[in-house]
């Protein structure tokens, strides 16, 4: 599952889905002053050939997506549905028949994929699906990260490695992280920090010239900063067991608190008084019965329990008066205190959500389908 964020002054917020194929857009709608309070409405269905797989990414002002099948990518307007173009991974380079990572940037005016089995090169193309440059790496990309105004692509790779280059594939910094594995990359909102998500050992956040502010070693599940930067709480993996820990740090590497943990994510709110945990359980016994349908638990400041529900953490809004999880119902948004306030219901297994920072556009994987909403 992916940890997204959401902008809560809803104007107009957007989900996605697909459906054999299809890619589906629904809407509700809610002023700033009330919540959202019914579910989103279908406006738009696509169909692309051949079956969605992740990953998914939508460009920062949430006009496009591009959606990955096992055939190729295809770039979408998310407001008409409108499909732009659609292309096999064979015309990008003949090797590659998946990809691991995908960015895309403002406007569409660019994106970046990293292919697996074209192991060692993330392409960029332009707007109309045109190849532009490639940048050859010594290693896998595993995550890629273009900045919210679109002048830089961060890649990070299986050998430990980020590399920040500009638009034009010039290589602007290079860190390594001694035997690690960078899973996962996200730009601040100002696009002065760069921090790792998910990975191996020697983890952290970077600034823009790339020095490493702030690291953690260790198999990090989760690794969510406060949004001044200066709390960080991360989810441990114990010893490669299947254990877990949650713990918040401050900036100088002091430990506030920790906790012993079984299947969970984290996410911190606002300065680090709050952090809200997916899947929390204080013993590993619970494993089982977190996995069917998952404790939603928010902790204070000192980690103790201050409001617990059942679901599993999707996204949160970007002033944090929303979030959205899965449970056994379905796709449940609830408030800060985190009572629902609406549901979609779901029968079967839970997709994996996507969705843009300011609380637009949603994109969900299910079974090899792409599903959209816009609530």
């Amino acid at each position: 599952m992916a940890l997204c964020f959401w902008n809560a002054p809803l104007r107009v917020t957007l989900f996605a889905t697909a459906v054999a194929g299809c890619c589906l857009l629904l809407e509700a709608h809610a002023s700033e002053d009330q919540s959202p309070s019914s579910p989103p409405k279908l406006i738009w269905r696509q169909p692309l050939a051949g079956e969605a797989q992740l990953p998914l990414a939508i460009s920062p002002d949430e006009h496009y997506a591009v959606a990955l099948t096992d055939k190729g990518l295809a770039l979408l307007e998310t407001q008409t549905g409108k499909l732009l173009w659609q292309q096999n991974f064979t015309a990008i380079n003949r090797w590659m028949r998946k990809v691991e990572a995908v960015a895309v940037a403002p406007d569409a005016r660019w994106l970046a994929i990293a292919g697996s089995t074209d192991y060692r090169y993330v392409w960029v193309l332009d707007k109309l699906g045109r190849r532009k440059w490639h940048v050859p790496l010594k290693s896998t990309p595993q995550a890629l990260a273009i900045s919210n105004c679109g002048d830089r692509l961060a890649i990070g790779t299986a050998g430990g490695t980020i590399s920040i280059v500009n638009d034009q594939g010039k290589l602007l910094q290079h860190v390594n992280f001694d035997n690690a594995i960078i899973e996962g990359l996200r730009f601040s909102e100002d696009d002065k920090k760069l921090i790792t998500t998910r990975g191996w050992f020697q983890l952290g956040v970077l600034n823009s010239a790339g020095e490493v502010l702030w690291k953690r070693a260790g198999c990090i599940l989760s690794l969510s900063a406060s949004r001044d930067y200066q709390h960080f709480a991360v989810v441990d993996e114990i010893n490669h067991s299947s254990d877990e820990t949650l713990s918040l740090y401050s900036f100088n590497g002091k430990t506030v608190w920790t906790k012993k943990l079984s299947g969970s994510r984290a996410f911190i709110l606002g300065d680090g008084s709050r952090t809200l945990v997916s899947g929390w359980s204080p013993q590993a016994t619970d494993r089982e019965h977190a996995e069917d349908d998952k404790p939603l638990v928010l902790l204070n400041q000192n980690g103790q329990k201050i409001a617990e529900t059942k679901g599993d953490l999707e996204a949160v809004s970007k002033d944090e008066r929303f979030f959205l999880a899965w449970n056994r119902n379905g796709l449940t948004c609830r408030d800060a205190t985190l009572k629902r306030i609406w549901c979609i219901g779901w029968e079967n297994s839970w997709p994996s959500v996507y969705c843009t920072r300011d609380f637009s556009l949603i994109l969900l994987r299910y079974e090899g389908r792409v599903v959209a909403y816009r609530p």
